[in-house]
């Protein structure tokens, strides 16, 4: 998916329309890490839950992060914490 996405972003760089894939490069990547990911806590409840039960956020969120290379999302639900 990330190869795919990197020749996505280079076909767009591509100034001559009759050689879209002129950017294209061969190449070899290794992530440093395997594991590459945030912690979102949730401490407002109203808020939060407008973001959760919209379909077109997470979409948008999910495509970030595959774009920025994420693969791992913890969610921490601390409404009763007190900040």
């Amino acid at each position: 998916m990330y190869a795919e996405l990197d020749v996505a972003d280079r076909i767009l760089w591509s100034t001559n329309a009759e050689s879209p894939l002129s950017e294209v490069r061969d190449t070899v990547e290794k992530p440093e890490v395997a594991t590459r990911g945030i912690t979102l806590f949730t401490m407002n409840r109203a808020y939060f839950k407008s973001r959760l039960l919209d379909p077109q956020f997470w979409v948008r969120y999910f495509d970030m992060f595959a774009k920025d290379r994420f693969n791992c999302l913890v969610l921490v639900f601390g409404y009763e914490d007190g900040g």
